[in-house]
């Protein structure tokens, strides 16, 4: 959207070739490797040019016209159409097999969620003095040996790690540096 938003206002655009950047900017954009710094800094100079920036801002009004949300409500609205009648008409239409993967991913996910629920209960009915600790055991789905407790630290600990490496990501620090200037104009988080 920042890339569409800026060609519809006569902004020159530079962005990265990752994600669907390059399908959305086209020709119309300068494009600089995410990890590189200098190159980006080479590009800020060079699209500064009247022979470099004005062909990018006629391109970028041009492409601008492509994306609206009237275009991408009917998109929608016809994909979801065709679906349903599909599905009506073609009792043997099946969604696509990579469905079922995500399925049956969403259902370990689930059953791995009710589980580490199931342990935090009874953790928390063992320190309320509700049962024992031999009592919690059943838990573990009679796996023998299951250290439940070994186990949530572990969770944990790999839980922190993903997050500190989210947190040392170029993606995080520039998020954190637009919060930053967000904030500078008086821009606050909204609490849901």
């Amino acid at each position: 959207m920042p890339v569409i938003e800026a060609m519809a206002v006569g902004c020159p655009v530079v962005t990265c070739r990752n994600s669907s950047l390059t399908e959305v900017a086209g020709d119309a954009a300068l494009y600089v490797d995410e990890d590189d710094p200098s190159d980006l800094a080479i590009k800020l100079v060079e699209i500064q040019r009247p022979e470099i920036r004005d062909p990018l801002v006629r391109r970028g009004f041009e492409r601008s016209r492509r994306f609206n949300w009237k275009a991408a409500a009917d998109r929608l609205e016809a994909t979801l159409r065709d679906t349903i009648t599909r599905l009506r008409h073609d009792h043997s239409y099946r969604p696509p097999s990579a469905w079922q993967v995500v399925r049956e991913v969403q259902h370990t996910w689930q059953m791995e969620a009710e589980i580490t629920l199931a342990r935090v209960k009874a953790l928390e009915e063992k320190r309320a003095g509700g049962i024992s600790g031999a009592d919690v055991l059943p838990i573990n789905l009679g796996i023998p040996g299951y250290n439940y407790v070994a186990e949530l630290k572990r969770e944990l600990r790999e839980a922190r790690e993903m997050v500190d490496a989210m947190k040392r990501s170029p993606f995080w620090k520039l998020r954190l540096s637009v919060l930053a200037l967000l904030r500078s104009f008086g821009f606050r988080r909204r609490h849901a």
